[in-house]
Order: C-alpha cells, then sequence, then structure tokens
C-alpha cells in the first residue's frame, strides 16, 4: 500500500494480521483499541502506531524505517521489535512496557519521551544507542536486562525510579 498498512479507529481489535512493505505506518490504531498477535516489517515509517489508552500484545515489528512499536500511553507486553530504523520501542506517558524484546534498533531499545511509565523485565540488546532510555521524569524502571548497546541505562532525570543495575565486574 502507498500509506498505512491497516488504519482503524478508536475502540477497535486487529488480531493475527500481518501487514508488509507500505508506505507509510503498517498497522495504525486509535485510542481504546488492541493490537494481537500480528506481525509489522519491512514498511517506510512505524511498524505499528497505537494511540492513547491502547493496548499492543503478542506481536512483532522487523525492519521497519522508523520505531518498531509507537504507544502513546497504554500497555505493551510480549512484543518482538527488531531491526528497525528508530528505536525499538517508543512510549509517551502512562505505558506499562513489559517483557519486550528489543535487538539491533538504529535507536535506543525502548525509549521513553514522557512521565508515570512502568518498564519492567524487558531485554534489549544491541541498539544503536542506548538499551532504556528516559527523557523526563517519574517513571519505574526494574527487572530489565540490556547488554550490547551503546550505553545500556541513559536515565536523564533523577526523580525516576529503578532498581539495581547490573553491571559487568572486572
Amino acid at each position: 500500500n502507498e500509506l498505512a498498512g491497516l488504519n482503524v479507529g478508536n475502540g477497535s481489535i486487529v488480531d493475527s494480521c500481518t501487514a508488509r512493505g507500505n508506505g507509510g505506518n503498517c498497522i495504525s490504531i486509535g485510542s481504546d483499541s488492541i493490537v494481537d498477535r500480528c506481525v509489522a516489517r519491512d514498511n517506510t515509517l512505524r511498524g505499528i502506531y497505537a494511540s492513547s489508552d491502547a493496548v499492543v500484545t503478542r506481536s512483532i515489528a522487523m525492519n521497519n524505517g522508523t520505531e518498531g512499536i509507537y504507544v502513546y500511553a497504554g500497555v505493551l507486553r510480549d512484543c518482538e521489535s527488531s531491526d528497525n530504523g528508530g528505536h525499538g520501542i517508543k512510549i509517551r506517558h502512562s505505558a506499562f512496557v513489559i517483557n519486550n524484546i528489543c535487538e539491533g534498533n538504529g535507536g535506543s531499545g525502548i525509549n521513553a519521551t514522557g512521565h508515570k511509565n512502568r518498564i519492567e523485565s524487558n531485554h534489549v540488546t544491541d541498539n544503536t544507542t542506548c538499551g532504556i532510555e528516559l527523557t523526563e521524569d517519574n517513571s519505574f524502571i526494574i527487572k530489565n536486562s540490556a547488554t550490547g548497546n551503546t550505553t545500556n541505562y541513559c536515565i536523564d532525570s533523577p526523580d525516576n525510579h529503578y532498581g539495581t543495575i547490573v553491571t559487568p565486574s572486572g
């Protein structure tokens, strides 16, 4: 498609779909919507774009031109975002990001540009900028693993809350 592969409005469900090689965002959903078990790959812009209060679960975003998965606010769980041109996962505010894999992205594995996010139990490896990057305050980060990124954790604000960060000994 010249533009988006799938573009649905508020309160929609996109389940078990594949969208590939589109000129815009691959799967784009409105507020209060769900994406589950979908694959978005080889698109010019984002793989999956979700508006506020959306839920994205068990989905894959690979080889997209910008972010693999972008969630404005909501839940992002059990997804894989790899080899995208920008960030693997980008979130704004009040997002719950749990148990995802972000590998080999051109930006950060997880990039949070707003506040009040919870980033938990994710695995981020070999991303160009940071493993996990927070640019605002009042987010909570715990039980993540980061390795092989240019910088594993980029936590700009001292008002973020995070657990112990384990680094290699020696």
